[in-house]
């Protein structure tokens, strides 16, 4: 069993005593009426605190060029600090050589350097040097240690660097731990120290965590968009629903926030929606055209849509700005495993992994969508590389602990599948599942006249946690299979109490997403391969599939359905636990109308 890595085992660095430096009340409270003009007199009479904290205001409240006015006019005023405070503002708007060229002067300078410092080591990572950039931030250990005092922001900018260090050595991860631990106590008010320390927690995959300290800077100011954009990140993990929510409350106090806007828009993605996507993109591009994420989530949507002229021109920019584009394809590889285009999920991770070694994610989304795709053995082997590199990714963890215990089970063949089934339950299940599966792939082939090209891998579960971890890297979730194409995954019948589950029914649902899957190649939206898996199921038998629930009479009632367009959404993004279930019904009721007035050959057209 693979131990997880824990952030509270931290390693000893000097402790420092915080040098006062007070975050200005208003702005702690969201009242930037009183804040940015308190701010703004302090920093022209060369307080270089209120300077940066005058351009962070300007930012929370999406004034990006007038942050850009600020810094100047302090940096034309000598203000120590101006440098960092201007070339921040300057990445903002993606203008990437000036930044550059304002940074290296104030990393240069004596008084406040170390805030140019960071800055110009974040421009490195993201767009130049990444080797200098390591070591800029390798830079700040020594800070720490030889200082005997240091002030909350200056412990954020020790902990920010350790952040990004510990994506080469996760052990620092406990160092920057220690060290935003340290900026909050120094100044509760310090969004920044938090909400750095929750986007720490975020990375390392712990959502409560996370969640406590956005909510530390929520109950004082209740629509801080850094703070909502981090509520959002750990919504996402935790699977909780309220990523739009969050998203659009952050969007209230800056309609102009890009990091909103590309959350937004994967959600739109995913609901069916590509032309709404991309106009969050283009509203994210506004305010920066070298936003990495807008630029990577813009690119994924467009190949993925079949908008090739834009997504090589998208591409290209990219490739220009970014000498290491790793998180370019590991947002492809993600877009792609979300839209089940699992062998281009593989290709992109691959590519990620070519571009960085480092790129833990990369390997470890390399080795999940191997696995997906019946590749065990190749994806073990790059999964266990990805939790050596990175043992807080709770996905591949429990990924590698699930594919451990395969050594339980044995595979069954027949003429065109691998059944995989625990070692306790062959004798009892083989037979009558090799008998139903053979039946279900010669009824299919008859109905669309195709044929997978490759053997289908069938793993049955007998605890409903691995089933989950097979699904999705966490336990909890409540389906009873998923198909990934070439291989699909089901519960067996121990895994559930008596009468709650009808695994001949689940089985042949998912051996018909298959054929979906594998007849279109993988470019069947969500909405329509599960109502047709549903009218599948009712074909094979009466009593299979999907039936019309008392809730769903209520909804139909209530006119609380989504029409057909938006279908996809009832299973991305439900607003409700029981609109998943009314969505498989209902999307099974269109192929069942289509099917009475038009036959089941206009189906598969």
């Amino acid at each position: 069993m693979r131990l997880h890595a824990s952030l509270f085992c931290l390693v000893a660095l000097a402790a420092p005593s915080a040098m006062a430096q007070e975050t200005n009340p208003a702005m702690a409270s969201g009242d930037y009426a009183v804040a940015l003009p308190q701010l703004e007199e302090a920093a022209l009479a060369g307080d270089p605190y209120a300077l940066l904290e005058w351009v962070q205001g300007l930012h929370e409240t999406g004034e990006y060029d007038a942050a850009v006015r600020a810094a100047r006019r302090g940096d034309q005023a000598g203000v120590a600090g101006a440098p960092a405070a201007l070339g921040r503002a300057l990445l903002a708007v993606g203008d990437l050589r000036e930044a550059r060229t304002v940074l290296e002067r104030g990393a240069a300078s004596g008084q406040m350097a170390e805030f140019s410092r960071l800055e110009l080591g974040i421009l490195e990572y993201e767009h130049g040097d990444r080797e200098r950039a390591y070591d800029l931030f390798d830079g700040f250990i020594d800070f720490y240690n030889s200082q005997t005092r240091l002030n909350s922001p200056q412990l954020v900018l020790v902990g920010k660097a350790l952040t990004y260090l510990s994506r080469r050595d996760f052990n620092l991860a406990h160092d920057a731990l220690r060290a935003l631990d340290e900026a909050v106590v120094a100044d509760p008010l310090n969004a920044s120290a938090h909400i750095a320390l929750g986007d720490l927690f975020v990375e390392r995959f712990d959502a409560a965590g996370a969640t406590e300290s956005y909510r530390a800077v929520l109950r004082r100011h209740a629509g801080h968009p850094g703070a909502l954009r981090g509520m959002a990140a750990a919504s996402d993990i935790e699977g909780s629903g309220r990523v739009v929510e969050a998203a659009n409350q952050a969007l209230e106090t800056n309609a102009s926030y890009p990091e909103a806007h590309v959350i937004l828009a994967r959600v739109h993605f995913l609901g069916g929606d590509p032309d709404q996507a991309l106009d969050q993109l283009t509203a994210a591009l506004e305010v920066n055209p070298n936003h990495g994420p807008a630029l990577w989530s813009k690119a994924a949507i467009e190949t993925l849509s079949g908008r090739d002229d834009d997504f090589r021109a998208t591409r290209a920019q990219i490739l220009e700005t970014t000498p290491v584009p790793s998180r370019f394809f590991e947002t492809l590889a993600e877009f792609s495993a979300d839209r089940r285009k699992y062998q281009n999920a593989r290709d992109h991770a691959q590519s990620a992994v070519a571009a960085d070694s480092l790129s833990w994610a990369g390997w470890g989304l390399m080795g999940l969508n191997q696995v997906r795709l019946g590749q065990v053995d190749e994806g073990r082997l790059n999964l266990e590389v990805a939790f050596a590199g990175d043992p807080f990714n709770i996905w591949f963890k429990n990924t590698l602990d699930l594919v451990d215990t395969f050594e339980q089970y044995e595979t069954i063949r027949t003429p065109h599948f691998d059944l995989v089934l625990h070692s306790t339950e062959v004798e009892l299940l083989a037979p009558a599942m090799a008998d139903l599966a053979e039946r279900a792939y010669q009824e299919m082939v008859m109905r669309y006249g195709y044929e997978p090209a490759d053997r289908i891998r069938v793993e049955v579960y007998p605890r409903h946690a691995d089933f989950s971890v097979r699904t999705v890297g966490l336990t909890g979730i409540g389906a009873l299979g998923v198909s990934f194409g070439p291989a699909l995954a089901i519960d067996s019948p121990t895994a559930r109490g008596e009468g709650e589950f009808n695994w001949g029914s689940t089985l042949w649902h998912e051996i018909a997403h298959s054929f979906h899957l594998g007849i279109t190649n993988h470019e069947v939206p969500r909405w329509f391969s599960e109502g047709l898996a549903v009218h599948e199921q009712r074909k094979a038998s009466p009593g299979w599939g999907h039936q019309a629930s008392p809730g769903f009479i209520q909804a139909l009632s209530d006119e609380s359905l989504r029409p057909v367009s938006e279908l996809d959404r009832s299973f991305s993004h439900p607003r409700h636990p029981g609109e998943v279930l009314h969505g498989y019904y209902q999307a099974s009721l269109v192929f069942e109308l289509i099917e009475a007035e038009y036959g089941f050959d206009a189906i598969v057209a």
